[in-house]
């Protein structure tokens, strides 16, 4: 599932490494239900993996209490519910799955690092990025230990803990672990690729966010290039199509961008995966940038509808979504509607990301301008000084967005002082 973004990307996808959990055991007749249900998670099928998983986990009822074969599809039935939003069903699996894992000791131990990657994942899904931050340290540690430091699923705990950092605006502590990943990824011809295609949208994420366009695009047609090898409607191509084309729009060159995104929103609406909302967001920029403000408006809505139903009203991802959906009612004068949405979503990113955060310097842009818009000329230069003193902190001079909104307080000063 490509999942959760940061604005300052805009997206960090991210693509959870599902290994074949099924433990070297007698076979029985759960076989056919779990390794149908393997299939069609790796397929990105989650509905139909949680029917398969679900009559797995029945006919492991068979089973003696701490056999592995339970955990094992508890397990992958609570990754299913997690990749389909539904945490609340995801809770209890991994609680039951990492509680097996535990009595069965060291063969228990080689399983339980990736068990307890999982939960970091869904502690970083539910914004708890402490605890996601520390379960991820307790896989990368465990996995290491028992599985081997260039093993498949150390490297994914590696790569999540990164992902953790990157969305929280660390990017220099999230960085070098994505460059040690990358490399590791590319000597291991079984691991790559799956998780390279991944790791080098981390990579380009860090390389966007310096504004360093260049660095950036070949890593992302390369990462599209391994990905069309998994299938043109794979989830996973349409995470590829996405980054690229954010590329592409962050330099302004929407004609290049707008039809990567659409093939993406196509991909997305067949596979019902919810990370449509990641391309509609960006569609509505596009619309933005071209003055298509109604349009904006209409696929913005959508994806603050989808982000709502699959991660909750309060995710921090609604909050990057509203930003454009202000920035869509300023566009269209409706200066009222734009300062309640901008409103709700800086008080929601005030909450949860670092003072420095990409995203919160653009949503005090945006903050900025409705207030001009409002008149309200001294709430207006606040909102600015917020904006530019976190793009002076994090982007080089020539960084686009930072000559744009430099540009932008200077006409609004020369305005304001008159």
């Amino acid at each position: 599932m490509a999942q959760i973004r940061s604005h300052s990307r805009r997206l960090v996808c991210v693509v959870v490494f599902a290994p074949l959990l099924a433990a070297a055991q007698e076979k029985t007749s759960w076989d056919d239900d779990f390794q149908d249900g393997v299939k069609a998670f790796s397929a990105g099928n989650y509905g139909e993996a949680v029917e398969s998983l679900t009559a797995a986990l029945n006919d492991a009822q068979a089973f003696p209490p701490q056999d592995l074969r339970r955990a094992d599809v508890a397990h992958l039935l609570g990754m299913s519910y997690q990749f389909l939003g539904k945490f609340e069903r995801t809770e209890p699996l991994y609680a039951e799955a990492k509680s097996i894992l535990e009595a069965n000791g060291e063969e228990g131990r080689k399983l339980l690092g990736i068990m307890l990657d999982s939960l970091a994942q869904l502690r970083f899904e539910q914004e708890r990025w402490k605890d996601a931050e520390e379960f991820a340290r307790q896989a990368i540690e465990l996995c290491s230990e028992t599985r081997g430091e260039r093993d498949p699923s150390t490297l994914v705990a590696n790569r999540h803990l990164g992902e953790i950092y990157a969305t929280q605006g660390r990017l220099t502590e999230a960085e070098p672990i994505f460059q040690r990943v990358t490399s590791a990824a590319r000597e291991n011809a079984a691991v790559g690729s799956r998780l390279l295609p991944n790791v080098l949208r981390d990579e380009a994420f860090i390389l966007l966010a310096k504004a360093q366009y260049r660095q950036a695009e070949p890593l992302l047609k390369e990462a599209l290039d391994l990905s069309n090898k998994l299938g043109e409607n794979n989830s996973e191509t349409a995470d590829s199509l996405l980054a690229l084309a954010r590329l592409y729009r962050a330099g302004n060159n929407t004609a290049r961008a707008e039809p990567l995104l659409k093939r993406a929103e196509r991909i997305y609406e067949k596979n019902n995966d919810p990370c449509l909302a990641h391309a509609l967001d960006e569609l509505g920029l596009i619309a933005i940038a071209d003055g298509k403000y109604t349009i904006a408006r209409q696929q913005l809505l959508r994806s603050v509808s989808i982000y709502q139903n699959f991660l909750g009203p309060d995710h921090i991802n609604v909050a990057f979504a509203e930003v454009g959906l202000a920035e869509a009612y300023l566009g269209e004068r409706n200066y009222a509607e734009a300062r309640s949405v901008i409103e709700r979503a800086l008080a929601k990113e005030n909450g949860v990301l670092m003072e420095t955060h990409a995203e919160l310097a653009r949503a005090h842009l945006t903050a900025a301008r409705v207030s001009e818009a409002q008149r309200l000329a001294s709430e207006a230069d606040s909102h600015y000084q917020q904006a530019l003193s976190i793009y002076r902190q994090t982007t080089p001079r020539n960084s686009p967005v930072r000559v744009m909104a430099e540009r932008q307080y200077e006409r609004f000063a020369k305005s304001f002082r008159k």
